[in-house]
């Protein structure tokens, strides 16, 4: 239980040091990118919407395969599957190389048709 504390705590303060560095830099793209992907996946510190508004501003500023991959996610935070399969689909084109970004948009389209 400490070390799950100690995770938890070091991931605070990342998220923190993040926020401070996009205030300098507001167009700093892999920050952008970093703290999305984090407020969309960690369900301790999840915050969907910031993470939506994060991945939104990364993607606008470069299209990269793995900014699309964040963006994904961060619409699946705030549970919205069909915008989540676009933006997995673009990343999928981006980077058709990389399999992952092809399964999560196998996985996005499953859990689509589940009842």
């Amino acid at each position: 239980m400490a070390a799950d504390a100690g995770e938890a705590g070091n991931g605070e303060a990342a998220s923190r040091t993040r926020e401070r560095l996009l205030l300098d830099h507001p167009n700093a793209v892999d920050i952008l990118n970093d703290q999305a992907w984090f407020l969309a996946t960690d369900e301790a510190f999840e915050n969907g919407e910031r993470a939506l508004e994060l991945a939104k501003r990364a993607v606008a500023l470069k299209e990269d395969a793995a900014y699309f991959d964040t963006l994904a996610m961060a619409h699946v935070a705030v549970d919205d599957l069909e915008a989540a399969i676009t933006a997995q689909r673009r990343a999928a084109e981006l980077d058709p190389d990389t399999p992952r970004f092809r399964e999560r948009v196998e996985m996005f389209e499953a859990s689509r048709q589940s009842p």
